[in-house]
């Protein structure tokens, strides 16, 4: 185990959260549990709120002996790799609305920090103790840039930047996007690229729907630029066909199921779906995030928002993390065939960074960088590499299996390992 995991279960009658920790440390009294209250957290206000946050945050764990002893063993860790993740498993709703991307340690933010990234294990569902998922090239992502009354143009461009240079790096990327923007559409068509390409989102009454054509595509990456809403209790996604776009009232005809689709992209394997939308991390009350549900449904890792979230935010977001995650699989596929580990919650570093740059390098008054939240499962990741012949279905786990199609492998320049270390992280 080469992380913290730091669980915050409701206390029955309430009166607080009942705290406890694993890591890798020995220490006296592991086991320890204390009562942490935290309705003092909720009252703050004023100035450099966050900062506030962070460090009330803090106080409060460390009056638990066992999390004090390994919070102060692992805050004197000098370099900086290999990273050891803090994760946070939040049971009790009241926790878990807080913003614990916030924590404070050392004086400073440590989700800022890539000694210690900052992610969230999901509640509920039944979870894969450590997820091992298969990749033959190339890597298949598959957007979804259907926002209504959203242009979806900038994002595209930020993710066609980072594909544009993993593949120069020696990373083979394939794109399918799906969009009602015909704008979005018709500019990529226009690439002539054969490995990107532009799909208009299905009208709701089709042969075949939406989630139906992603489960299709067999993506390793989902990637959603949408809208996120929750109606009676459940929580959905709103994408814009055609129509709604030219209608231009704000409605969407297509609903995704947040559950369904998780369940449906689970089968086909996938390794994680990031959610550049509105509250797709938002915990408002006992039910499950957008990002938890896909979590719970068997997709070992999902990104989201815990809060509204503009154009710009939006996009800063993709602009420094999909660099980086192609940085990292081209780094473990360059390692040749065989079983690495993949930590997703050094992946965030950057994209915190990049939004708290983008406003103003102030992350004691500006929240922005504490938007993204990583849900994970309990274990580490595992990524298989295989060799160039090799079939998916010939190494994608049982519980991932869909089919048994060829899927073709792509020659591209393989560039040598860049040094890293590597960590197997709770999530």
């Amino acid at each position: 185990m080469n992380s913290i995991v730091v669980y915050l279960d409701p206390m029955q009658g309430g009166g607080g959260s009942a705290c406890s920790v694993k890591a890798p440390f020995n220490i006296d009294n592991p086991h320890a549990v204390s009562v942490v209250t935290l309705d003092d957290v909720l009252a703050l206000h004023g100035p450099n709120l966050v900062r506030q946050v962070g460090e009330l945050l803090a106080l409060k764990l460390r009056e638990n002996t066992a999390v004090r002893a390994v919070l102060d063993l692992a805050l004197a860790q000098q370099n900086g790799a290999p990273s050891l993740p803090i994760c946070f498993r939040v049971g009790d709703p009241t926790a878990h609305g807080l913003g614990w991307e916030a924590l404070v340690g050392n004086s400073a933010f440590l989700a800022l920090d890539e000694r210690w990234p900052i992610a969230r294990i999901a509640r509920g569902g039944v979870l894969e103790e450590r997820p091992r998922r298969s990749f033959v090239s190339p890597l298949r992502l598959v957007c979804v840039l259907s926002a209504v009354q959203v242009d979806g143009m900038d994002e595209w461009t930020a993710i066609h930047a980072a594909v544009t240079q993993a593949r120069q790096g020696g990373l083979a990327v394939k794109v399918t996007v799906f969009s009602g923007q015909e704008s979005v559409v018709t500019t990529i068509t226009d690439l002539g690229d054969a490995d990107i390409t532009a799909r208009p989102v299905p009208r709701p009454g089709g042969l075949t729907g939406l989630v139906q054509e992603i489960e299709g595509q067999q993506p390793h990456l989902l990637h959603l630029f949408c809208h996120g809403t929750i109606a009676n209790g459940v929580r959905l996604l709103e994408i814009g066909a055609a129509p709604d776009f030219d209608r231009n009232d704000g409605t969407s005809s297509v609903k995704v199921n947040v559950e369904e689709l998780g369940r449906s992209v689970a089968r086909a394997g996938a390794w994680g779906v990031v959610l550049n939308t509105c509250r797709g991390a938002q915990a408002s009350d006992e039910s499950l995030t957008h990002a938890e549900q896909l979590v719970s449904a068997g997709v070992p890792v999902a990104v989201g928002m815990k809060r509204q979230v503009d154009v710009a935010d939006a996009v800063a977001f993709t602009s420094a993390f999909y660099p980086e995650l192609f940085d990292t699989v081209g780094e473990t596929v360059a390692k040749g065939p065989g079983e690495q580990s993949l930590s997703w919650a050094d992946l965030l570093i950057r994209a915190r960074r990049g939004l708290r740059d983008l406003h103003g390098a102030d992350p004691d008054t500006n929240d922005s960088w504490t938007m993204p939240v990583l849900y994970g499962t309990p274990g580490g990741f595992s990524l298989v590499v295989s060799a160039h012949d090799a079939e998916e279905s010939d190494v994608q786990p049982r519980s991932a299996r869909r089919g048994s199609s060829k899927v073709l492998s792509t020659p591209s320049r393989r560039r040598a390992p860049q040094p890293r270390s590597w960590t197997i992280s709770a999530v």
